[in-house]
């Protein structure tokens, strides 16, 4: 899982879609791997934040704490969320396209450095069936905000 993309339509616009992705406290209300989430500041450039973990199977192993630097921050368009990790780093990629009728979400998710292979050997295919998860999820609290386009 060197690198993984994902993607998703909804017929929101793009503003209701980074209304979600902005608010970080609210993060595992879609996220299925995260418990709760925090920003120190808003969604931009540089912005340092947290977030727990949610364990891959539940009632069963501990969750953990990770900490990210927000980058390739363009408002209304896309963001990094970047994880260093013991030796590679998680990006979490979200890019918003939005066409005259819909929106697409697309994630990408990229795990690179030295350790790699581990991290994508260990923990792939729970962040493969998440990411699915988590996206359908993204979709529908868009679209219960009913924002007009």
């Amino acid at each position: 899982m060197e690198q993984e993309d994902y993607e998703i339509e909804t017929a929101a616009s793009r503003e209701a879609v980074w209304q979600v992705l902005e608010d970080a406290k609210n993060w595992n209300r879609w996220n299925t791997y995260i418990e709760y989430a925090h920003l120190n500041g808003s969604l931009a450039n540089g912005t340092n934040g947290s977030f727990k973990a949610a364990t891959q199977k539940p009632g069963r192993g501990k969750s953990f704490f990770l900490y990210f630097k927000i980058k390739n921050c363009i408002p209304y368009r896309s963001f990094t969320i970047s994880i260093k990790l013991f030796l590679c780093t998680l990006d979490i990629a979200y890019t918003l396209v939005e066409d005259h009728d819909h929106t697409t979400i697309q994630c990408r998710i990229k795990v690179y450095g030295p350790l790699s292979w581990h991290y994508q050997k260990r923990y792939g295919a729970f962040i493969k069936s998440s990411t699915d998860a988590s996206l359908a999820k993204l979709k529908s609290a868009v679209e219960a905000l009913k924002i007009p386009r």
